[in-house]
């Protein structure tokens, strides 16, 4: 061949080995001829084994006979040992020295066929030591090289015999050929393209599954399909199709099907697959903190390989193996659903979610503080981290009676008409949850608060010289305080558990200021003060003098005992002029005090008293006389007695008229009577 025709059998070579499929050897023990060996490759393969330069190695290793292969002189047409069995050109050729047997050289003509491309070739060709011009009017040999091209010729009838036309190649042990009569019975070498084809599967659930494939080459008249994983189950078929069902949940199956072909198995399709898992059961939130969740399931029917647990609003937590997990780093008082669905390693299947929500428990409320403002509380608090819905409020009366246990929306709560004077325990929880039945309560956070005692009433104060009583009404028993004092810096203050007292030992005259508290004395807590003001009494002053007296003015000075040397008091000073029916009164501060404008030879009778705001002392009396001014009034008397006796005795007749005056004057004004005779 020229060099053109060598190119163009390497390139098909080429493409041919990188095409084609891996080919399987099968060597035939029983003796057949040639074409009873073809049908039979045929039916139970594909076809005779095609030797190439790639596979005779392979295929001679370890023979112990002659064998059959796919090469027969001539096959379907006119050309000589030019194509395999199987359609495939001539490209290797390894024949036995001197085979196969040729005629003596002559000149003939190879005809190659319709389809090939025109190559004029006018040099002559050699074969062995016969010499045979070969004219060519086209060639189609998909060949890289050609070793030696026996043309088919119509040799001379000579005395050597003609070769015969019904030859066929038999591989020998070394791996050499020789032409052999083809009915000739030998074992020979079938082979087959490797199957290579996958199962798949389908309408995959927690118990069934249906798998496919594709048709095996050739006539298949079988597939035997097995299943294996926790069965063993092997079934035959027909179709390309089968339907499984009883398998068991979440379970890894392996599928082989078989194609079954002249009671041989075929290369199988494999597939691997998982059902469905099922639901995990009776999924429950054990407890809940502020901040973590514990979670607890029963694990489902049939098998599983973990466990995939979600949280709306958390970061993607990682495979889970056992039934219950920890949720940590959650918000407090927020509502979280769990979801909770097994899997398998086949992450495409999974089983159905399980679901439940809860709350986490809210944080604690801070800065709790109770206030009081005439008698209303008011109870504030700060909204906790996290979140909550509202608050439950309890306030409980001294450890024992729930006086108020409701819920609110807000953070501060007014509470009224609380039992004055009394230790309340005020609770305050943060909740969670939209429904009754739902709501989470966080820790409590509790104060103790008591409110302010109520004030005494009806406060009566009576005093005395030295001494001022208190008495007062109040419904509760409590101790009481009670302040005495005569200004901010001087004042007395004592505790008692009765409704009166009695201060003592006070200053005289002057006013004190009596204040009474409620007293809680444990919680040292005090109501509003109750306040009265009022004088101790005065007492009287000691003595009067006259200083000094004339015609028309008295002056008048007083002591006092020293109870009243200091205090701050006013004094009454009261005259009477009975004879003029006069009276007159004047208060001073000093204790001495001049009267003017007085009638001359009167009596003046005076009274001096101690005031102290509505209070007085008995009054301490006195009199004085005016310096008279004399006058003189002659009385002419006429006895006008029957008895000459009575009118001639003087002494009787002066003293009866002197208790006329008298009776008349009494000692009111300065007078005397003289009797006198012409």
């Amino acid at each position: 061949m020229d060099l053109g025709m060598g190119k163009t059998g390497i390139l098909f070579l080429i493409v041919w080995a990188c095409c084609g499929a891996e080919r399987q050897y099968f060597h035939q023990k029983n003796a057949s001829t040639w074409e009873e060996a073809r049908k039979h490759c045929q039916s139970c393969y594909k076809e005779l084994v095609s030797l190439t330069a790639d596979n005779i190695q392979f295929l001679a290793q370890n023979l112990d006979a002659d064998y059959w292969v796919g090469l027969r002189k001539n096959l379907s047409d006119s050309r000589c040992w030019s194509r395999w069995s199987n359609g495939d050109p001539l490209t290797f050729q390894n024949w036995y020295p001197g085979r196969p047997k040729l005629p003596k050289p002559n000149m003939c003509a190879v005809n190659l066929g319709d389809s090939c491309s025109n190559i004029n070739i006018t040099k002559q060709s050699y074969l062995a030591d016969d010499v045979c011009m070969i004219q060519v009017d086209e060639f189609c040999m998909n060949t890289t090289g050609v070793t030696r091209v026996y043309p088919m010729c119509i040799p001379h009838v000579e005395e050597e015999v003609e070769p015969s036309e019904n030859s066929c190649v038999t591989l020998l042990s070394s791996g050499m050929w020789i032409e052999l009569s083809c009915d000739k019975p030998l074992p020979y070498i079938c082979y087959e393209d490797r199957f290579y084809a996958n199962a798949t599967v389908s309408n995959v659930t927690v118990d069934s599954m249906t798998v496919s494939w594709m048709a095996g080459p050739g006539d298949i008249k079988l597939y035997r399909v097995e299943v294996r994983g926790d069965i063993h189950l092997t079934e035959n078929t027909t179709n390309l199709t089968m339907n499984f069902s009883d398998l068991t949940s979440g379970t890894k199956y392996r599928v082989q099907v078989f194609p079954v072909r002249c009671d041989r198995d075929l290369n199988p399709k494999n597939v691997t697959f998982y059902t469905e898992p099922k639901c995990v059961r009776n999924l429950t939130v054990i407890n809940v903190t502020i901040d973590s969740a514990f979670l607890s399931w029963v694990q489902p029917v049939g098998n599983h390989s973990f466990y995939k647990v979600t949280v709306n609003g958390h970061s993607s937590l990682p495979r889970h193996y056992n039934e219950n997990i920890q949720i940590e780093n959650l918000r407090p008082g927020e509502n979280y659903t769990f979801i909770v669905n097994a899997e398998v390693e086949d992450q495409s299947r999974s089983g159905d979610t399980v679901s439940t929500s809860a709350y986490t428990i809210p944080d604690k409320v801070s800065q709790l503080n109770a206030t009081e403002d005439k008698g209303t509380i008011t109870l504030t608090w700060m909204a906790p981290e996290g979140s909550s819905c509202c608050y439950r409020v309890c306030v409980q009366e001294e450890k024992k009676l729930i006086y108020f246990n409701k819920t609110f929306l807000g953070t501060n709560l007014t509470l009224k008409n609380l039992t004055a004077g009394t230790e309340f325990q005020l609770t305050v929880a943060a909740l969670a949850g939209l429904m009754p039945n739902d709501l989470v309560k966080g820790e409590a956070v509790t104060i103790m608060y008591t409110t302010v005692p109520s004030p005494v009433s009806n406060l009566t104060l009576n005093s005395s010289s030295g001494c001022i009583t208190a008495v007062w009404n109040h419904p509760v028993e409590n101790f009481y305080r009670l302040k005495l004092g005569q200004g901010p810096a001087d004042f007395t203050e004592i505790t008692t558990n009765e409704t009166s007292h009695t201060f003592k030992n006070l200053k005289s005259g002057v006013p004190y200021n009596v204040t009474v508290y409620t007293e809680l004395t444990n919680k040292s807590l005090l109501s509003e003060g109750v306040s009265k003001c009022i004088f101790t009494l005065p007492l009287a002053p000691e003595r009067i003098y006259v200083t000094s007296y004339n015609m028309t003015s008295i002056s008048l000075k007083w002591d006092v005992p020293k109870e009243l040397q200091d205090s701050m008091v006013n004094y009454e000073v009261k005259f009477t002029a009975d004879f003029w029916k006069h009276t007159e009164r004047m208060n001073v501060t000093e204790r001495n005090v001049t009267f003017n404008a007085l009638k001359p030879g009167t009596k003046y009778t005076f009274e001096v008293k101690t005031l102290a705001g509505v209070l007085e002392s008995e009054s301490i009396p006195t009199f004085a006389f005016t310096v008279p001014n004399n006058k003189t009034l002659i009385l002419m008397i006429q006895c006008s007695s029957v008895k000459q006796e009575d009118c001639e005795n003087k002494t009787k007749i002066l003293e009866d008229l002197k208790n006329i005056v008298r009776k008349k004057l009494q000692d009111q004004v300065t007078w005397n009577l003289e009797l006198k005779e012409k």
